[in-house]
């Protein structure tokens, strides 16, 4: 379900050390309404998307960084996932830095920090999710 509407970009990105390289991004959206928007929040979808299914897209699509964000269109709310590294989790609180954290674990078998963040009330991956997430890329560390 999460690779039926998937986009890989290739951002801009500011190393460490000043350097400029890109990123390849990829950021899946689950759309959906009430009562399956809740049932993909529960706890065990979540766990299994960030320990299971996140890391095996993250590695099949030769991504640097893969998000999931699962989106009510009908109540216009929002949550983003991140697991795969500190790094993903970073730049994430970056683009979306008043959103609320729902809640962040560490999903093996990285044991990097993952989050959950509400994305409410952005529902657009095109208009609101990828031009702050960009944006947060370029500026680098």
């Amino acid at each position: 379900i999460v690779l039926e509407d998937f986009k890989s970009y290739e951002l801009p990105h500011r190393r460490k050390d000043g350097a400029r390289d890109s990123l390849a991004v990829g950021w899946g959206t689950v759309e959906t309404v009430e009562p399956f928007y809740s049932e993909y929040l529960l706890k065990e979808t979540v766990t299994k998307l960030a320990e299971v299914i996140m890391p095996r897209i993250l590695r099949e699509k030769k991504l640097d960084l893969v998000y999931i964000s699962v989106v009510d269109i009908l109540e216009e709310k929002s949550v983003f996932i991140a697991c795969c590294s500190d790094e993903e989790v970073d730049i994430l609180m970056e683009a979306f830095p008043k959103q609320q954290v729902i809640r962040a674990f560490n999903p093996p078998p990285s044991g990097a920090d993952g989050i959950e963040l509400s994305g409410t009330p952005r529902v657009s991956r095109k208009k609101e999710f990828i031009p702050p997430l960009k944006k947060a890329i370029k500026k680098g560390p």
